[in-house]
């Protein structure tokens, strides 16, 4: 895996009162950690292809279903793009993307 950007994680992780005038983070939402959103972004970030939640869960040790809770959260913020992609059997699925 390679190493986030410093301004990623700075900009992930939540700040207090500071002088600087650099933009703060707002607020993640409730289930949302910053070191497991940056493991998201690291992951997304490494790839050139889509992913579904269940590769993303392997790559970050966590479920399919905190992957996705993950990269929902990333489309919301209009960091990711998901598409459906239709198979010959069973359900859809969502596949999520950087914004290029």
């Amino acid at each position: 895996m390679s190493t986030l950007v410093q301004t990623e994680v700075d900009r992930l992780l939540p700040r207090g009162q500071h002088t600087s005038s650099a933009p703060v983070a707002s607020p993640l939402p409730k289930g949302v950690d910053a070191l497991t959103l940056a493991k998201v972004i690291e992951v997304i970030h490494e790839t050139n292809t889509s992913l579904n939640a269940e590769e993303v869960g392997k790559q970050i040790n966590a479920s399919r279903t905190t992957a996705r809770r993950y990269l929902e959260h990333l489309v919301s913020r209009g960091e990711l793009t998901a598409e459906v992609s239709y198979g010959t059997v069973g359900r859809p699925e969502r596949r999520y993307q950087k914004i290029r």
